[in-house]
């Protein structure tokens, strides 16, 4: 009976850390100096799978239906484990996002010739709404990724938001309220994004090495390429 009731102790906090997932990642990220934002991802991911299968399997090893037993486990066991990949997938499963489209590429190239204050070079160029959830959820991500850079201009914030809007979004954030930042129309910024935000660039030599979303930042990529001499 005591196993039962830890069973069910361990299987309602996983149901219970589903609700919160992208806190509890941020969570994990934010305070635990030696994880990586893949680690963070897939390694609360199988946690919760693992948590919210162990009761089930323990109450399946009571039944006496050997046919019913089997099937049971094959099919409710595999996809409860992956309820928290379905329910918070990755943007790719290779934290790769989906390749550029050349009018992205034609619209960032527009903008940084007009604004050449825009670092380029050997940056990550971010593009944000200071609404958006899952901008808000990278915003995080940033912060951290921003205090291991070797220099603060090279991470490149773009934004439609006015000043006051963008004030309360770094703030809440964690990314300091003087951060430099770049504003932009709306129109130009879902044009970059291509429709999807947020949308960030790392970028090396002018070239884009890889476009993320809020979900697929790979923040061990970033670090080693702009930090790399």
């Amino acid at each position: 009976m005591l196993k039962i009731l830890v069973y069910t102790l361990i299987s309602a906090f996983g149901w219970i850390v589903i609700l919160f997932m992208d806190e509890s990642e941020m969570f994990l990220y934010q305070n635990v100096p030696f994880l990586n934002l893949i680690l963070v991802f897939y390694s609360l991911r199988i946690f919760i799978g693992i948590s919210i299968i162990i009761l089930p399997c323990k109450l399946l090893s009571y039944l006496n239906f050997g046919l019913l037993k089997k099937w049971t486990q094959r099919l409710l066991i595999p996809c409860l484990f992956f309820i928290p990949f379905i329910i918070s997938p990755p943007d790719s499963w290779g934290f790769k996002h989906k390749k550029t489209s050349k009018e992205q590429k034609a619209h960032l190239e527009n903008l940084l010739i007009q604004n050449n204050n825009i670092h380029s070079e050997n940056s990550l160029i971010c593009f944000l709404s200071a609404h958006c959830t899952f901008c808000k959820l990278a915003g995080k991500k940033l912060g951290v990724i921003k205090n291991n850079l070797a220099h603060d201009d090279q991470l490149q914030i773009v934004i439609h938001n006015d000043s006051s809007e963008v004030q309360k979004f770094f703030k809440k954030v964690g990314i300091p309220e003087h951060f430099n930042y770049h504003y932009t129309s709306i129109d130009t910024l879902l044009n970059i994004c291509g429709g999807t935000m947020p949308t960030m660039f790392l970028m090396k030599n002018n070239c884009i090495i890889n476009e993320y979303g809020s979900r697929s930042l790979n923040d061990l990529e970033i670090i080693n390429q702009l930090n790399k001499l």
